[in-house]
């Protein structure tokens, strides 16, 4: 697992502000397979030999060659299958996790639009030869321009562009939220090379005791994606 930190710079009120954008990428590598080693009772079985018997009604048929051998048959066919079962193409899945920077002023606009190029073209360096990639977190924006997350129409237009930077660095495609009412989700996946079965939202955990009890753990929605790869 790697850990990055990247800073941006934005101009907010006059000021030159320094923001980072944390990004945590996970690569999860699918060409190991385990394979159980076979005991030493399947061992003596596949090396038994047994007498094919004699097929033709000729009295003159020499049998003394014609057998065989689990070793040299069944052996063969499954030492045909195991070939198989292992020349597949590798296949690595790279996962990313980021919180993205929040707000509507001028400032925040210009740092989040230079972390979705920063995180795009971090990326599209990292990951161009992994067979699949996924990117999920809280972006702060998304792909449509009613949200209500937005403050308002210059708001939505600003993170809709920043979001399409973001697709246009990486490479990435947009996973469309079929839930109803969730379409607009600042809680996103981005992902290459997996098919998506679906998007789930499951309730968020509440504070149970003490302090806050009621309280949900999080502002923001639990978002689960499954993908098959």
């Amino acid at each position: 697992m790697q850990h990055r930190t990247r800073n941006t710079q934005a101009p907010a009120s006059g000021a030159v502000q320094r923001r980072e954008i944390s990004i945590v990428r996970v690569r999860i590598d699918l060409s190991r397979r385990y394979k159980p080693e076979r005991s030493d009772v399947q061992r003596q079985q596949r090396e038994s030999v047994t007498a094919r018997p004699m097929l033709t009604g000729n009295p003159e048929y020499d049998d003394t060659e014609d057998s065989y051998s689990d070793t040299e048959s069944q052996t063969d066919d499954d030492s045909d299958d195991d070939d198989e079962e292992e020349q597949f193409p590798p296949k690595t899945i790279d996962i990313y996790n980021t919180h993205m920077q929040a707000g509507n002023s001028r400032g925040e606009h210009a740092a989040r639009h230079h972390q979705s190029v920063q995180l795009g073209q971090f990326i599209a360096q990292n990951s161009f030869r992994a067979s699949a990639v996924i990117l999920g977190g809280d972006l702060n924006m998304g792909p449509i321009l009613e949200s209500v997350h937005y403050a308002d129409d210059q708001d939505a237009k600003e993170r809709v562009k920043s979001y399409g930077m973001l697709k246009e660095e990486s490479g990435l495609d947009d996973v469309k939220v079929l839930v109803e009412g969730k379409g607009g989700d600042i809680n996103r996946f981005l992902t290459r090379g997996v098919r998506v079965v679906k998007v789930e939202y499951p309730d968020v955990p509440v504070v149970k005791q003490g302090k806050g009890k009621g309280k949900k753990l999080s502002d923001s929605d639990m978002v689960v994606l499954k993908v098959r790869v």
